[in-house]
């Protein structure tokens, strides 16, 4: 983000911390984010309201279960037993 002109970063008030502050490029960028924040809230709404399911469970029961065995691990069973 500091490549990018939207962050600076100095140091903190001690050796584990650093200060990080919005440029004025990355200050303007904040209305967008935040409406892009609105409007991906409401499609999950939206989406919550045409399913019969939450998306919010469902998206909760696949970080678990990808916390069991990770997608790499998965797709590489795949590769390595043949079809059935």
């Amino acid at each position: 983000m500091r490549k990018e002109d939207l962050v600076t970063s100095e140091p903190g008030p001690d050796a584990r911390t650093r200060r990080i502050d919005l440029t004025e490029r990355g200050r303007s960028l904040v209305p967008f984010l935040e409406a892009e924040w609105r409007a991906t809230h409401a499609t999950v709404a939206e989406l919550d309201r045409e399913v019969p399911y939450a998306m919010t469970t469902v998206v909760e029961e696949v970080r678990r279960a990808l916390e069991r065995r990770s997608m790499r691990q998965r797709i590489r069973r795949h590769l390595l037993q043949p079809p059935r």
